[in-house]
């Protein structure tokens, strides 16, 4: 073999190398933006067009329902699949007020909206597996596909998870709903009354302990005012001259056969006078 030929083939050997590395880093990204820290991406001027990206993502008309019911109906629904939201729970429906219903009905309602983007989704991802693409193009686009799908099935289970808290409040306002999995309503009849039998038990006895707790300390008591009117004592009006009508008082201080001690007045507006407790009046 030539220098010529050997050189030729190590070339070849080279290029074989490199079409297998850039075939390897393909396979491990979903598309050819790249990924962080690298955050946005310039569409081709097709995707501008067909898309309308000049819209806002938030604040546009709302289609009304005849132009989405033409939309959705372009593509049928997939069999076994169920597009309509799930009902309340009977047992809180009916104790719900006005406000509370009409806040569920509003959420069913986004649901019902959302429910109809999955047609469309599902007829691509299904035109993507049976159409002839090259390498391995289709498992990343059923790959992104299903990303989508996932974060639609996210939203849709928030707002379910909204709705069965709004249920829970009907019932008391500090209940919340637990994490439970998919039924025909938002929960089955048995879990909701297991649940709300559950949080009733832990509320009574959070009160029952709360409530024994303020009878075992006792009720608080009343700080006294205190008289600081220096012309004025404490007790009744002949203890404030100077003397004590307490004979309980007198007894336990040593004082017996009913006499009484007599005090000095330093009382200045009143006048000075010795109670004797055997005169007559």
């Amino acid at each position: 073999m030539t220098p010529d030929e050997e050189m030729q083939q190590m070339r070849q050997q080279l290029a074989e190398t490199q079409n297998m590395l850039s075939q390897l880093i393909e396979q491990h990204h979903l598309h050819p933006f790249g990924m962080r820290p690298r955050f946005d991406w310039a569409p081709d001027l097709l995707v501008q067009d067909q898309f309308a990206l000049d819209r806002d993502l938030f604040n546009n008309e709302v289609l009304l329902d005849e132009t989405r019911g033409e939309l959705i109906d372009k593509y049928p629904p997939m069999r076994q699949l169920n597009y309509q939201p799930p009902p309340t729970m009977p047992e809180a429906k009916r104790r719900m007020n006005a406000s509370q219903a009409k806040e569920d009905i509003n959420f069913k309602h986004i649901q019902y909206l959302l429910s109809g983007t999955f047609r469309p989704l599902d007829i691509l991802a299904s035109e993507v597996c049976i159409t002839d693409l090259p390498n391995d193009h289709p498992q990343r686009f059923i790959e992104i596909i299903n990303d989508i799908r996932s974060l639609m099935l996210n939203i849709n289970a928030s707002i379910s998870s909204s709705r069965t808290d709004i249920a829970f409040r009907d019932i008391n306002p500090s209940f919340r709903a637990p994490s439970t999995n998919n039924q025909n309503y938002l929960m089955s009849s048995k879990a909701f009354q297991s649940a709300i039998s559950q949080q009733s038990s832990s509320n009574k006895a959070l009160k029952e302990a709360s409530s024994r707790h303020r009878r075992s300390n006792g009720p608080a008591s009343k700080p006294t005012a205190r008289n600081n009117n220096p012309f004025f004592r404490d007790g009744s009006p002949i203890g404030q001259s100077g003397y004590n009508n307490n004979s309980d008082q007198s007894n336990n201080n040593g004082f017996s056969g009913g006499q009484r001690p007599s005090y000095q007045n330093t009382n200045p507006f009143i006048k000075t006078n010795r109670f004797n407790p055997k005169k007559k009046r």
